[in-house]
Formats: C-alpha cells, sequence, structure tokens
C-alpha cells in the first residue's frame, strides 16, 4: 500500500468551501479552520504511483457506472476517441468510487478521461459524472478543458478552461482552439497510444498531488490513523454482510458512542475560555466584577457536573462563555425528563444557598463585600430559575411541559427567542439579541428532532439503553431510518449519525408523571421564591431602607438619547425684548420618532416668540413668561399628544436625571471628578459650568480653575472625615455621658475642647493638602480658606466674603456686575444636583438648570464630546408630583 492521506479543513479556503458547498453553512468549517479546529472532510486515500495501478477489465467496470458514461461514451467514439482503457479508484473506507474511461483522441495531442463518481457517504447517494479533456504541453506544464465547476484551487502549470454542462462536442471543440493559441509559443507534446496518456495522466496527478501535499492540503496519515480507516472499512462490511441496512450510518454512530474525549483537553478547553471570559468581562464591565463571577459561575456550574456524573453523563466538559457565562455539557444514555429537571436545577439551587450563607455572614460580620458577592450570587443563580430557554428555569419547563409535543416544543423555543430579542431591545445589549437569532436560526432543526422523535414513539419504539452506554441496535436502525426519510438536503453519514444521537437522547427524555412533576415544580417555585426572599432580605439588611430601594430603582432613567439627534426650531422674536426668564413646557414621549413627528407638525403654527426643541424622546417649548394663555394653549396641544407633560419654571425647575457609560474605569472617574467639583462648589459662587458653548478659556485657565475647585471642595469635605477621628469619638462619647448624666458644666468643657481639636485637625488636614500629600493642589486657595475666620460675627463679615469672593475668581467664575450674573448669562448654569459613579457608569442626579432648554442641551453635548454614546435621561417635574402618576 503506497501513502495515505486525508483532506486537512485548516487549510482548505474560503472559496474552495464556497466552490464545494454555495452555503452560509461553509463559514463553520473556515471559521474552525481559521481557529486550527479540524474538521472531517471524508475518508482517507492513497495516492497511487501509476495509473496503471487502478485499471481494471471493462468486465468489472460496474454496470451503473457504465450505463451513465455510455452515451458519454459514443459521443466520445464518435469525435475520434480511440482505446480506451478502464480504472476504478476507492477511498480507504471504500465508501467513494470513482470509475473512469481514458481514451486518446485521433490528433495524437489530446487524452480524455469519462469519470463517474458515487459517494455512499453522504445521504442520498451523491453522483457526479465529469469529462476532463487533458493535453501536456511542449515546456512540461498542462491544459485541460472540463465540464465541471471548479472545487480546489488548481496547481501551478495547470491551464484549465471550464465549460460547465458542455457537451464533449462542445469541449473538444474549445480545447483545440485554445490549444491552436498555444501552439506557435508552447506546442502540445505528441500522445498518440493508450501507453503514453497513462503517462500523461501520471505526470498530470503527480502536479496535482505535489502541489496538494506542498500546500498541506493533502495530511498524511498516521499509521494509526490508517489502521483506523480499515477497521472502519471492515466493520461495514461485516455489519452489511449480516443483512443490517445503514451500515455506513451504525458506524458513525459506534465512533460517536465510543468518542473518548482526553482530561488534557477538557483542561484546555476550561483553562481557555476561563481566561476569554476574565478577559472580555474585564473590558465589559471591570476587572473586580469580572473575577467575582468566576468562583460564582463555577459553583453554579459544578453544582450541573456533579448531577450530571451522579446519572451517568459520558464526556462531561465544562467551560466559559465570554460575555455570558459558563456551561457543562455532556452526553446521556438512558437520562428519564424527571432526572433531566434534577440537572437544571442542581446548578442555581446550590448557588443560592450558598448565596444565602454569604449573605448572612456578611450581615453578622457587617463586610460590604461579602454582601455584594452574596448578592451577585443570588440574583445571577435567580434569573437563570426563569423559564426562558436557554435559562436553567428554561429547560426545567421545557422537560416538565413543553416536550410533550412537537408543537409545544418549537412554540417554545420561538417565544424564547423571541423574547430575548425584545430584552435586548430594552437593555440595549446586542448579545442577547445575537442569541435570540441563533436560536431562531436552530428552531427548524428543533422541530425536526421533537417531531421524530413523536414519530418513533407512536411506533412503539423501544426507548432506553440496557448498559446505559450504548444504543440498541434495532432502536438505532429504526432511528436512522427515519432521519434518513426526513433529510431534505445532502447530509454526510457522520451528521446523519450525530442527528440520530440527537434523537435518542430526545427519545429516553420522557416528560415526567403529572404527580412528578407537581412535585418538581413545587421544588422550582420555591427555589425561586428563596432567591427573591434572601435577595430583599439583603438589601433591607444593607440599607435598612427597603422602601428607599426600591424607589432607587424606580427612578433609573429609561429615555435613551442619541448624540447629535436633537432637533430645534426658534422664532423670529423668540429671546427678544425681555429679561425675565422663559419658561419651558417640557413632553415627554415614549419614542424618539413621536416626538420628531409632534416638533415637525408644530413649527409652523408657534408664535415667533417661541422656541422648540427636540430632546432625546422629549420636547422642549419655550415660550415668554407671563403669557398664561399661551402657555394653557400649547400646554394643552402637548398634552392631546402625550400624558407626560409638565412646565418648568423659575418658582418649579424641572429636573434632569442622567446615567452614561464610559469606556473604562478612569475615564468614569474624571468625568465624576469634574462634574463634581462643579455642583459642590457652585452653591451662590456663579461658576462657569464645564459644558459652556464656546467657553473662551484657555486650556491653561481652564486647568487652573479645575485644580482651584478640586482644591477648595478637598478643604471643604475634609472637615467631615474629623469625625471619625479617634479622639474625636472619644470626646463624642463622654459628652453623651455628660449629657445623660446632667453635669452641664462638663459638657461644656468638653464641647470647648471638641471645638479646639476640630480646629487643630482642620489645620493638620490644610496642612497636607498643602504639602502635596493629597495630589497637586492650589496652594493660594489653601491659604485663602486658613484665612477665613472659623466663626464669622458682623465685624468680619466684610472679610469673608471678600475672602470667599476671590477663592470663586480662583475657580473660574462667570462675568459679574454689581456683584451678580448678567442676565441670561447663566442660562447653562445649575442650581443644583450631584454625581455618583459604579464602576464605568456615572450617574447625574436631580440636576436643576437655570433654564432647562438651554443648559440640558449644552450638557448633553459636552457629554457627547466625551462618552459618545449609553447616554440615558428622564425629566421630572419640579412641583413634586410625577407626572405619570395617577390619583
Amino acid at each position: 500500500m503506497g501513502e495515505c492521506f486525508k483532506i486537512d479543513s485548516r487549510t482548505v479556503t474560503l472559496r474552495e468551501y464556497w466552490n464545494i458547498s454555495r452555503s452560509w453553512k461553509v463559514l463553520i468549517p473556515w471559521v474552525a479552520g481559521r481557529l486550527n479546529i479540524p474538521m472531517h472532510l471524508g475518508s482517507g486515500f492513497e495516492l497511487f504511483d501509476t495509473v496503471r495501478e487502478l485499471e481494471v477489465a471493462g468486465s468489472e467496470f460496474t454496470a451503473h457506472a457504465r450505463a451513465t458514461v455510455q452515451p458519454l461514451f459514443d459521443q466520445c467514439i464518435q469525435l475520434g476517441f480511440h482505446s480506451p482503457r478502464f480504472y476504478r479508484f476507492e477511498s480507504m473506507r471504500r465508501d467513494t468510487r470513482t470509475s473512469f474511461v481514458a481514451l486518446v483522441h485521433r490528433s495524437g495531442e489530446i487524452t480524455l478521461r469519462l469519470m463517474h463518481t458515487l459517494a455512499k457517504n453522504v445521504h442520498p447517494p451523491a453522483e457526479t459524472r465529469l469529462v476532463v479533456l487533458l493535453s501536456e504541453l511542449n515546456d512540461g506544464s498542462f491544459f485541460c478543458t472540463s465540464d465541471q465547476k471548479p472545487k480546489f484551487l488548481s496547481a501551478p502549470g495547470i491551464t484549465v478552461n471550464r465549460l460547465v454542462g458542455a457537451s464533449p462536442d462542445r469541449l473538444l471543440e474549445s480545447h483545440q482552439q485554445k490549444l491552436a493559441a498555444f501552439r506557435l509559443r508552447n506546442p502540445p507534446k505528441p500522445t498518440e497510444s493508450a501507453a503514453a496518456a497513462e503517462q500523461v495522466w501520471d505526470k498530470y496527478e503527480k502536479t496535482c498531488n505535489d502541489y496538494g501535499i506542498r500546500r498541506r492540503l493533502y495530511l498524511k496519515l498516521s499509521p494509526m490513523e490508517v489502521e483506523n480507516e480499515q477497521k472502519t472499512r471492515e466493520a461495514v462490511q461485516s455489519i452489511t454482510a449480516g443483512g443490517v441496512e445503514h451500515a455506513d450510518v451504525l458506524v458513525e454512530l459506534k465512533r460517536l458512542q465510543e468518542k473518548r474525549p482526553g482530561w488534557g483537553n477538557a483542561i484546555l478547553i476550561f483553562v481557555v475560555s476561563l481566561l476569554l471570559f476574565v478577559g472580555a468581562g474585564s473590558q465589559q464591565w471591570s476587572w473586580k466584577y469580572a473575577l467575582m463571577l468566576v468562583p460564582i459561575l463555577f459553583v453554579h456550574e459544578l453544582g450541573h457536573y456533579l448531577a450530571m456524573r451522579a446519572f451517568d453523563y459520558r464526556n462531561l466538559r465544562m467551560f466559559f462563555i465570554p460575555f455570558f457565562g459558563a456551561a457543562v455539557a455532556g452526553r446521556h444514555y438512558n437520562v428519564p425528563g424527571w432526572k433531566k429537571v434534577i440537572v437544571s436545577m442542581m446548578g442555581p439551587a446550590p448557588g443560592i444557598l450558598l448565596g444565602a450563607m454569604i449573605g448572612g455572614a456578611g450581615l453578622l460580620l457587617h463586610q460590604s463585600l461579602l454582601i455584594q458577592i452574596a448578592l451577585v450570587t443570588l440574583i445571577l443563580n435567580g434569573i437563570n430559575l426563569l423559564p426562558v430557554l436557554p435559562l436553567d428555569g428554561g429547560w426545567v419547563f421545557h422537560s416538565l411541559f413543553f416536550s410533550r409535543h412537537y408543537l409545544l416544543d418549537a412554540a417554545f423555543r420561538v417565544l424564547a427567542a423571541l423574547a430575548l430579542i425584545v430584552a435586548s431591545m430594552y437593555s440595549g445589549g446586542k448579545i442577547l439579541f445575537y442569541l435570540g437569532l441563533l436560536m431562531l436560526v436552530g428552531v427548524p432543526a428543533a422541530y425536526r428532532i421533537a417531531r421524530l422523535t413523536a414519530v418513533l414513539r407512536e411506533r412503539g419504539v423501544a426507548p432506553g439503553s440496557p448498559d446505559d452506554q450504548t444504543i440498541p441496535l434495532e432502536t438505532a436502525q429504526a432511528i436512522v431510518g427515519e432521519v434518513k426519510k426526513s433529510l431534505s438536503k445532502l447530509a454526510t453519514n457522520k451528521l446523519v449519525a450525530q442527528q440520530a444521537l440527537q434523537v435518542f437522547e430526545t427519545l429516553i427524555a420522557r416528560p415526567p408523571g403529572w404527580p412528578a412533576t407537581i412535585g418538581l415544580l413545587f421544588a422550582y417555585v420555591t427555589t425561586l421564591g428563596m432567591a427573591a426572599v434572601f435577595t430583599v432580605v439583603l438589601i433591607v439588611g444593607r440599607r435598612g431602607d427597603f422602601s428607599g430601594s426600591l424607589a432607587r430603582a424606580a427612578t433609573q432613567p429609561k429615555h435613551e438619547l442619541v448624540c447629535g439627534a436633537s432637533l430645534s426650531w426658534q422664532g423670529s422674536t423668540a429671546g427678544i425684548g425681555s429679561e425675565a426668564p422663559p419658561i419651558t413646557l417640557i413632553a415627554n414621549f415614549t419614542r424618539r420618532d413621536s416626538a420628531e413627528r409632534t416638533f415637525r407638525e408644530l413649527t409652523n403654527r408657534l408664535p415667533s416668540a417661541a422656541m422648540l426643541t427636540t430632546f432625546g424622546d422629549s420636547l422642549f417649548l419655550t415660550i415668554p413668561a407671563g403669557e398664561g394663555a399661551v402657555r394653557k394653549q400649547w400646554f394643552g396641544e402637548l398634552e392631546s399628544r402625550t400624558k407626560e407633560v409638565f412646565v418648568s419654571s423659575t418658582n418649579f425647575p424641572a429636573t434632569l436625571v442622567m446615567s452614561c457609560r464610559l469606556a473604562d474605569e478612569k475615564l468614569a472617574n474624571e468625568l465624576e471628578s469634574e462634574v463634581a467639583e462643579y455642583f459642590y462648589n457652585d452653591s451662590a459662587r456663579s461658576l462657569i459650568p464645564p459644558w459652556l458653548p464656546d467657553d473662551a478659556r484657555t486650556a491653561e485657565q481652564r486647568s487652573a480653575h479645575r485644580l482651584a475647585r478640586k482644591t477648595y471642595l478637598k478643604a471643604q469635605t475634609g472637615r467631615w472625615d474629623h469625625f471619625a477621628n479617634p479622639k474625636m469619638r472619644a470626646l463624642q462619647k463622654r459628652i453623651a455621658e455628660a449629657q445623660r448624666q446632667g453635669d452641664e458644666a462638663e459638657v461644656k468643657a468638653l464641647t470647648h475642647q471638641m471645638t479646639e481639636l476640630t480646629d487643630d485637625l482642620g489645620k493638620q488636614w490644610l496642612n497636607r493638602l498643602k504639602s502635596g500629600e493629597e495630589g497637586p493642589m492650589d496652594v493660594t486657595v489653601i491659604d485663602l480658606f486658613n484665612a477665613r475666620p472659623t466663626h464669622t460675627t458682623r465685624t468680619d463679615q466684610d472679610g469673608a466674603t471678600r475672602t470667599l469672593q476671590e477663592i470663586s475668581q480662583r475657580m473660574g467664575q462667570l462675568p459679574l456686575m454689581n456683584g451678580r450674573v448678567t442676565p441670561g448669562d447663566d442660562r447653562f448654569s445649575t442650581r443644583g444636583g450631584s454625581v455618583s459613579r459604579k464602576g464605568r457608569t456615572v450617574n447625574l442626579n436631580w440636576i436643576s438648570f437655570k433654564r432647562i432648554n438651554d443648559g440640558a442641551p449644552a450638557l448633553i453635548d459636552w457629554l457627547c464630546a466625551k462618552v459618545g454614546t449609553n447616554l440615558k435621561y428622564d425629566l421630572r417635574t419640579g412641583a413634586g408630583i410625577d407626572p405619570g402618576e395617577e390619583e
């Protein structure tokens, strides 16, 4: 036997895959190849030294092959071809056979092959018929003409002329015409006999084979692989000799059942997937959160793993899925529906119990980190119990209810996919969207498997495996037969075997009886309820304010903002003739297109003194103050289009709540600091807001102003840290004890000591700031702050005011006239607001603007330049009533 090879799927190009099968599915093996994952592309084959080794007598040419090529053979004889010789080539498993006839043309320059290939490694068996004309040129290269589309790339030195579907006479005519073009510079060599034709074909085959080996398309089989190929062939022959149907598929099925991945491979998959999960999670969330998720997910999947081991699942593999979670995969051969429910429950149930224990310990020890870990554990496992595929709760419901009929199965999968897609639209997460699409794509295949299972159950095919390791032969034959009947497209024997295995696993997973179903459903509901109860207990225990927690969750911003999508209109007399602040009517819509449609409908009807602006899903309609009739008219107009309409005025300013997600925590921290330095320093100081449009300050001035704001904020907030000082806490306890005993003299003396200690700690803090221990600071601001009188009296009131004014000027003030901001110059400023951060998310809370129609859009433009995307907001009435609240 000569050297044996197989096709290496990792070196096949995308174009070659497309040539073989024009389907989007070719992306699967191509991507696998890019990841260096080999895939099976047919059985092995032997490379022969000379075509004469394949020659057979005409009588050994199969009747079917002869009947197939006979019409072409007769045409070729009439075209002047003669001296036929017959050949046969088989793959190592003998599941693919090529029978071909070689002839020589009377011109002495052309040899021809008529080829018939029958591939039994697919269902239904595939047949191809091929006509190839070949001429060897003087320089040793080859010119051939074929009636087939290309598959693999042609080797260098071979020129191919393709006329797809052409008859032999048309192929010969084209070949001769193009050969004439070669004649002057590279004439063909004579090929006048069958022996000479064999030599030409040997050279041609060697050129092709050498190129395939050189580019690693042909991968040499190891002795063990050669032995396996031979054993597979012998097994098929043995089964066929016993009169058993579907021998090729049964052998593939046996290989799948006997497949035993090594521990090394399973560990490698686990480690690589873990690293990918942590790396992707650090970009999506943070390193801290990603590392926190790893043990939580591991414990969850470990529960599945142990349950699957207990129920004799095979080929178990645990792996992480970047951005999504983790999973355990395995095969089972005798696992009824009630066991599948337990396997699904054994992930979240232990996680919930462990989360409750960790949370209890965190509450007792006052450890916020333990409480945080417990909450994440409880919430993740609780969400995993929701009755939506592919979550564990979805598989519980599938096993209990929706696996009872193939139509229920398909409907449940479609609803789950649509739920994921809808959830992605509301959450803005693309992962759920893509997962939903993948589930929709897989519904037809799942439907076919479930329907085949129903047919087999109606036929009374016995489910189960006597040894829990293999599929009984009669059951396998019945399943394979039904799978073949259901196929609408060509499928390999391996694919048929894989689908047969899926049908068997579905066949044995019968849903439990109704008493067991009720009991398992009770366990499911109890577990889900435990997750909810423990989560509430931890939230209340950590914050001590359950209603407040609910209120905070309810006040999270929900409207999305798209940068650069705002529309604005201004009347011809808007903003002219009045220094009084205008009023702004705010209308919140459920969708941005509704707000934009209303904007277009109103702009040609508004009074000339009005301004109209879109703000995400909202509209700002600004009109002069004092125009009561105009306000009522347009308030009613807006209220007829949306229920959430309110007025922002000087007395009742509306508030803006926002959240934005930045690329990393460093940028989020920088944004939080800059906004905090403005919000918490601006009380009566008229500071320049960071989002001021057309800010005329230089970069150096802005940097100096920020440093001054940071310094003043540090100086102010440092005073509150004094109360954590051990000496201060000891004095507080002594004062409380003296008050309890009614010792007024002692209280007075201790209070005086506390005042002196406060002053002393304050000076120490300012010295730390001035020395640079807390980072770069504005020393002048520290000196001014230190120079302020601690307890202001009437005599030094003016001095204190001048000091604060000097500090304000260093922090960057708006232009002042007689100590006040010029009317209108503060239209981008705020009355108040706060900022907080969690990871990469920055929340701007309860921002009240001097003029919201100017300040809010300016803030958004500034944030868009820093953030770009992931902006959400809510606009709320300043009257203290939720506009969406009903009586």
